[in-house]
């Protein structure tokens, strides 16, 4: 009879385990990184902007944004307009106001892009984010400069997460 016991106690552990590993790890990563990216998203969703900036792109991405592999992050990436000259004060105020988000300033299309022919560009500073790539145009985007990206990073934790791998 403690055979029995024994080696029923040991199947039940063994497919709890699989259950674990399989099912309910991943549903509980999963969960607690929507939670994190919330948290992150509300954060970057209420940064008070310098006037005379206006948006003119916006995207949030969790997951493995590189594709090489059993990492995630929560990436954040703006684009906005701005008066050209305010460059040294949209500059201080970040640096002193939001210190984890990487400023960059973009005056002309060939600071960002590489021509692929003459009507369409591939813009690197969004590259980051894999999984949700536009494709501008030089056209619809070469009258919108001055810009400035506003980028922003953190690794994810829970790494059972399918979308981490």
């Amino acid at each position: 009879m403690s055979k029995k016991v024994i080696s029923l106690f040991f199947i039940v552990c063994i497919f709890l385990a699989i259950f674990w590993l399989l099912f309910a790890k991943p549903f509980v990563h999963k969960f607690k990184n929507d939670t994190n990216h919330s948290k992150q998203l509300s954060y970057f969703e209420n940064i008070a902007h310098p006037i005379k900036t206006e948006q003119l792109y916006y995207t949030d991405f969790f997951g493995n944004s590189s594709g090489a592999g059993n990492h995630c992050e929560h990436l954040f990436l703006e684009i906005r307009s701005y008066t050209a000259g305010n460059e040294k004060i949209i500059k201080k105020y970040f640096n002193s106001e939001y210190p984890n988000i990487r400023l960059n300033f973009i005056t002309s299309i060939e600071q960002c892009c590489q021509t692929e022919d003459k009507y369409h560009a591939f813009c690197d500073y969004i590259g980051l984010i894999t999984n949700d790539q536009p494709f501008f145009t030089i056209k619809n985007w070469k009258n919108k400069f001055p810009i400035y990206t506003l980028e922003y990073s953190v690794n994810g934790k829970h790494m059972a997460d399918k979308r981490c791998y």
